[in-house]
């Protein structure tokens, strides 16, 4: 067959002989289907673009931090105090959220929360492809106070970081309105921390009795 020629069918001819005829060009038709389908590829990315924005205006860090627990995802969680916190979110509170990081368990105040985001080594399927909504509310209306709470039948040994960048570490006796008090441990005044000057509060996943 010469170069460039459209290829032939033979057929025959109702008279019975048979003839060469040219076969039909199919290529207008699937350039004209590909370009159908691209359209339709670009108008659901625009769809979802759209969607995603609409509800990104009633978002909030509480309902991103959902989303992201949802999705497993490991996280970078950086405070104002200069702590960087990188696990995997686990609860999320009214006013806090839970990441575990190594065998610790970090319970973060909202308040203190400079930026989170995915960690790069290990972006979460869906993260990394369509960020969070943030839309929802945590289904956990509880505070840190609660969660403080929770832990003090166990008296664990914990470490409080409050907004002047000091770390005080002590068994966690008691959790008033707005306070927190640390035991020394054995002979020692205890010590106390205003609840809303808490930022972060770590104790070890062995002694970690909340959910997640």
């Amino acid at each position: 067959m010469a170069e460039g020629r459209t290829p032939q069918a033979r057929r025959r001819s109702p008279g019975g002989t048979d003839r060469w005829h040219e076969a039909p060009d199919r290529a207008p038709a699937e350039a004209a289907l590909a370009g159908l389908r691209a359209d339709d590829a670009a108008l659901g990315r625009a769809r979802r673009t759209w969607m995603w924005r609409q509800s990104a205006d009633d978002a909030t860090l509480a309902g991103i931090l959902v989303d992201l627990a949802e999705h497993h995802a490991t996280v970078v969680v950086r405070t104002c105090v200069g702590g960087c916190h990188i696990g995997v979110v686990h609860r999320v509170g009214r006013d806090h959220c839970v990441v575990a990081v190594g065998a610790r368990r970090v319970i973060v105040g909202l308040a203190g929360v400079t930026t989170v985001e995915p960690a790069p080594a290990d972006p979460a399927p869906g993260v990394r492809g369509t960020p969070p909504l943030g839309h929802r509310a945590p289904p956990d209306a509880g505070c840190v106070a609660d969660v403080l709470a929770e832990m003090c039948a166990d008296r664990p040994v914990v470490a409080v970081t409050t907004l002047d960048g000091r770390t005080t570490t002590g068994v966690l006796d008691a959790v008033g309105r707005d306070v927190i008090v640390l035991g020394a441990g054995g002979p020692g005044a205890p010590r106390y921390a205003r609840l809303d000057s808490v930022v972060d509060v770590t104790v070890s996943a062995a002694d970690w009795t909340g959910s997640g």
